[in-house]
């Protein structure tokens, strides 16, 4: 039987061969024992190649940032863990969680995203509808919604003037943020 190790180490690599993986900026955030997401159960193979996943058994994207990872489910949900005290979690408090929390849906932010990427104390997304969302710390305007104001739940980045209403990908950093129109 294989061990526990075992299961871990075959879990994470099975992300590779299922979406996207991006690490951010302190790798000791990617070691986060997978077999604790909604995305990936107990099982060595739940997500290997030609493996049937329902909606929430394995992640389209995963993304290390500074001290918190965020993913999509299949379904198009985002979760995310970790530091959360800047509000990089986007669960609508300033906490950190060992496990999965959901990324708040109220208010008319959106239900599901097609990409993640998790920066230093911050993430953006790009919603279903091609819109860019972020939340977490904002000093240095990294959310793009020209407050400076962190933010606990996900907000649309700015789309006035000439800048563009639909993102095709986005980047989170070490306090900037950088998209594809």
């Amino acid at each position: 039987a294989d061990s526990p190790k075992e299961d871990t180490v075959s879990a994470k690599m099975s992300l590779v061969t299922t979406g996207a993986v991006s690490t951010g900026a302190f790798p000791s955030a990617a070691s986060t024992d997978m077999r604790a997401s909604p995305f990936l159960p107990n099982t060595r193979s739940a997500c290997s190649p030609g493996a049937r996943c329902s909606s929430r058994t394995c992640p389209s994207a995963i993304s290390a940032g500074g001290a918190h990872v965020c993913g999509i489910a299949l379904d198009g949900t985002a979760w995310c863990w970790g530091d959360g005290t800047q509000g990089a979690l986007g669960s609508g408090a300033a906490s950190s969680s060992s496990g999965p929390v959901a990324v708040d849906t109220g208010g008319g932010r959106p239900a599901t995203y097609k990409a993640i990427d998790a920066g230093t104390g911050y993430t953006c997304g790009i919603a279903s509808n091609d819109a860019a969302w972020c939340w977490g710390t904002n000093y240095y305007g990294e959310l793009g919604d020209g407050t400076g104001t962190d933010s606990i739940v996900p907000v649309p980045v700015a789309t006035a003037g000439s800048l563009p209403d639909t993102y095709k990908a986005i980047a989170a950093g070490n306090g900037h943020t950088c998209a594809i129109a």
